[in-house]
C-alpha cells in the first residue's frame, strides 16, 4: 500500500521509502491492443520503472475515436452510460500492469473533458457519480488517482468539478489509494489547489518550453509553501520531443535528448523530489507509422522509442536512491563556490546518519564543497549518470574541490572514513 511518509516529503510502500519512477503512456488504453500493451508494460518493468501514467478517456479523440478494439468509453458521450467493452479492455491492461509489478497512475479523463467548452462532459452535477463509479471499478488495483490532465483551473466550475470528482473517488476508496493532480506546463498542482484536502502529493510540470526549465525551483517553491506534501516532477522535457517556444511552436531541428532527461531528473532529485515521471515523444502518444495527425509531426515509433537512451539512464537515478537509502535533504549551504545557473547548476544533498554528501555536477563544472565535518580524509567515489557505475574519487583537499574530467554530468558521493 502506498502512503505519504510522516515527514511529508516522501512516499512509502508498506512503510519503506519509495521513489516513484514513472513512464508517460497517455494513450495506452486507447491505441494499444492487449499484445502491444503487454510488450510495453513488460519492457518498462524490465527496465526498472515502477509506475505508468495512462488516461481512461484519452487526450486524442478519446470520446469519439474508437480504441484498438473498435469501442468508445461511453454511449452517446454520457459518463453515466459507460460501454463495458471499452472499460473491460482498461481493466485487463491495469491487471496486466499490476502483474508486472507496475503501479498504474490513472487519469480518469484528460482535462479536455472537464475544462474545454464543447468537450466537457463532466461538471459539478455528475463528476462525483462518475468518480464513485470508476473508483469502485479499480478500488482493489495497485493504483494512484491523477486528476487534472494538463489544464488550468480557471473558473469556479472547474474547481467544483474536480472537487466533486475527488469526493466520489475518496468516499469510495478511502485512503487505500493516493490522489494527485497533473497540472499545466511550468506550474504545480499546488498553484490552484493548496487548500484541497483530498490531494496527497503534488506534481509539477516543468514542460517542454526552452532548453531548460528549472524544475528544481518549482519543486523548492512547493516545499516552501504550506501545506507540506511530497512533490514530484510529473512532466519534464520528453525525450525526442521538439524544444518548444513560449508560443508553443517547435524550434526547427531541436529536440530534447538523454542529456536533457538526466538534467531534469537530477535537478528534481537534488531539490528533494519524491519521484520523477519520464516521457518519450513516441511513447506518450503511442505513435505508429499509421497514427493519424501525430503531435508535432513524425517521431520515433513507440516500440523503437522504448529503447531511447534516456529511459535506461532515468532508471539509474532511481537505483542510486535505492542503493544509498533514505534521509537525503538539499544542502546548498555546503557549496562554497558559485552554484551556476540553469543547466550549469551544481546541487548538493547531505544526510547525518551517517554523515554523507552527494554532489551533482554538470559537464565540466568545478565545485568547492564544505566537508570539514567528514574528517581530514573523506572517501569519495564518482557515479556515472550514463552507465550507473561507480569509480573511486581521489579527495585530498579541505574543503573538497572537484572538477571531473568528463563531458557528461556526474555525481560525487563523499563519506567520512570509518574510525
Amino acid at each position: 500500500m502506498l502512503t505519504v511518509a510522516p515527514s511529508g516529503r516522501w512516499l512509502e510502500r508498506d512503510h519503506d521509502p519509495w521513489f516513484l519512477l514513472g513512464d508517460t503512456a497517455w494513450e495506452l488504453f486507447h491505441r494499444l491492443d492487449l499484445d502491444d500493451a503487454d510488450h510495453y508494460l513488460r519492457t518498462r518493468a524490465e527496465q526498472g520503472f515502477n509506475t505508468v501514467f495512462a488516461v481512461g478517456v484519452a487526450e486524442f479523440g478519446g470520446l469519439d475515436e474508437p480504441n484498438a478494439n473498435g469501442q468508445v468509453p461511453f454511449i452517446d458521450r454520457r459518463p453515466d452510460q459507460p460501454d463495458e467493452r471499452y472499460w473491460h479492455h482498461v481493466d485487463t491492461i491495469i491487471t496486466m500492469a499490476n502483474q508486472y509489478g507496475l503501479v498504474v497512475a490513472l487519469l480518469p479523463t484528460w482535462g479536455t473533458y472537464w475544462a474545454d467548452a464543447g468537450e466537457a462532459i463532466l461538471h459539478p452535477g455528475n463528476a462525483a457519480q462518475f468518480g464513485s463509479w470508476i473508483a469502485a471499478r479499480y478500488r482493489d488495483s495497485d493504483l494512484i488517482w491523477v486528476l487534472g490532465g494538463d489544464r488550468y483551473i480557471e473558473t469556479s466550475r472547474h474547481r467544483a468539478t474536480l472537487d466533486a470528482l475527488a469526493k466520489g473517488i475518496r468516499e469510495t476508496v478511502g485512503h487505500r489509494q493516493l490522489i494527485t493532480v497533473h497540472p499545466r506546463g511550468h506550474a504545480s498542482s499546488k498553484n490552484d489547489l493548496s487548500d484541497a484536502t483530498w490531494i496527497d502529493f503534488d506534481l509539477v510540470q516543468s514542460g517542454h518550453v526552452g532548453w531548460h526549465t528549472p524544475n528544481d525551483a518549482l519543486i523548492a517553491a512547493d516545499y516552501d509553501r504550506p501545506p507540506l506534501r511530497p512533490v514530484l516532477e510529473g512532466e519534464p522535457n520528453y525525450e525526442d520531443h521538439p524544444v518548444m517556444t513560449p508560443d508553443w511552436l517547435p524550434v526547427p531541428g531541436w529536440v530534447f535528448g538523454a542529456t536533457d532527461v538526466r538534467r531534469s531528473l537530477y535537478h528534481a532529485i537534488f531539490a528533494g523530489a519524491a519521484g520523477f515521471v519520464y516521457g518519450a515523444n513516441g511513447v506518450y502518444q503511442m505513435l505508429d507509422s499509421d497514427t493519424p495527425d501525430p503531435v508535432h509531426g513524425r517521431a520515433t515509433s513507440w516500440r523503437a522509442a522504448l529503447d531511447l537512451p534516456g529511459a535506461s539512464q532515468a532508471t539509474h537515478g532511481a537505483h542510486l536512491l535505492r542503493e544509498l537509502g533514505p534521509g537525503w535533504t538539499p544542502a546548498p549551504h555546503r557549496l562554497r563556490s558559485a552554484p551556476g545557473f540553469l543547466s550549469g547548476r551544481v546541487m548538493v544533498l547531505d544526510r547525518n546518519t551517517p554523515t554523507e554528501v552527494l554532489v551533482y555536477l554538470p559537464p565540466g563544472a568545478t565545485a568547492t564543497i564544505d566537508t570539514e565535518d567528514l574528517g581530514c580524509a573523506p572517501s569519495g567515489r564518482w557515479w556515472s549518470t550514463v552507465t550507473g557505475r561507480w569509480r573511486t574519487a581521489d579527495l585530498t583537499a579541505q574543503p573538497t574541490t572537484v572538477n571531473p574530467d568528463q563531458d557528461v554530468d556526474t555525481i560525487l558521493h563523499i563519506a567520512a572514513r570509518p574510525a
